[in-house]
């Protein structure tokens, strides 16, 4: 864990930390909280040497992937195989940089 006096540079919002599921509040906590988001560090070809995401594996069988172009952006959706929960599949967005 880290030193009450670590910087804290990827805190969470309080009022959005409730919403959240619990183990990535957990993983967040452990794993990211204290450590610069990559556009934060300047650039080293050293930043090649690490993983770009904390905690990735190798990717998990889809049943589909799709891509839309919505009014201002586009957007890749990838679908787990498989029939959906009851209660629909959980979602993941991952917001990046890209083409302009």
């Amino acid at each position: 864990m880290a030193a009450e006096t670590e910087k804290i540079w990827q805190p969470i919002d309080p009022e959005f930390e409730r919403k959240l599921d619990a183990e990535y509040v957990r993983f967040h906590k452990t794993n990211l909280l204290y450590r610069p988001r990559a556009d934060q560090i300047p650039w080293s070809p050293a930043t090649r040497d690490t993983p770009a995401v904390i905690g990735t594996s190798d990717p998990l069988p889809v049943g589909s992937i799709a891509d839309y172009n919505l009014s201002k952006c586009k957007i890749r959706v990838f679908t787990p195989e498989g029939e959906p929960p009851a209660d629909g599949w959980p979602v993941f967005i991952f917001f990046h940089g890209g083409e302009r």
